[in-house]
């Protein structure tokens, strides 16, 4: 008898580390990232040297998001996501938010394999003598994206083959007649990953 309740409880342990991501658990989390880039050219004509550092671009982005699991291992959730540029005499701005949809295959113990689509509403502005603001679509798939478990409540996700699509359409500020129309289109295999964090309840 003692040893068919040891079966079965541990039949029930299996089944709950295979379907760690149980239909109505949720989570909250996000990324926050920062680069930036400067150069300096040194130049030497016999014994005088002159050099100049140029100043180049820093970036900051802000994306918190929300997941809730409508069955076992299917996460339907909600992103918002704020990029910035910033340049010596200018920045640029993107927002862009709506939902996304992840399903975490798991591979091994506590690490999963989480491909995941997302579908945004996209603002962009600048901040330059010719402002311009447009309004558009985002569109995104991270097809690389694993996440390890290091405890219950805690996951970390890194992706790192990942495609994203911006189309926005906007104006100038010193030509509102004219309508211009952009397509951006990004795309990472590896050599930049994105980390992000979560808390699950």
């Amino acid at each position: 008898m003692k040893k068919t309740i040891a079966l079965i409880a541990g039949l029930l342990m299996a089944c709950s580390a295979l379907f760690a991501q149980q239909q109505g658990d949720m989570y909250l989390g996000g990324m926050l990232g920062f680069a930036g880039s400067s150069s300096k050219l040194t130049v030497k004509v016999s014994d005088n040297s002159s050099s100049n550092t140029t100043s180049g671009t820093n970036y900051l982005q802000v994306a918190p998001e929300f997941g809730y699991f409508v069955i076992d291992n299917l996460k339907v959730g909600g992103f918002f996501r704020w990029n910035g540029q910033f340049y010596d005499d200018s920045s640029t701005h993107m927002i862009d938010f709506g939902p996304n949809v992840a399903y975490y295959l798991q591979i091994a113990d506590r690490f999963y394999y989480v491909p995941e689509l997302y579908i945004g509403l996209a603002f962009d502005a600048n901040g330059e003598a010719d402002a311009k603001t447009g309004v558009g679509l985002s569109f995104g798939i991270k097809a690389g994206q694993f996440e390890f478990r290091p405890g219950d409540h805690f996951g970390i996700a890194a992706n790192i083959l990942g495609f994203d699509l911006y189309h926005t359409g906007y104006k100038l500020s010193s030509d509102s007649d004219t309508k211009y129309r952009t397509t951006n289109v990004l795309y990472n295999i590896g050599l930049n990953p994105t980390v992000s964090f979560k808390y699950y309840f």
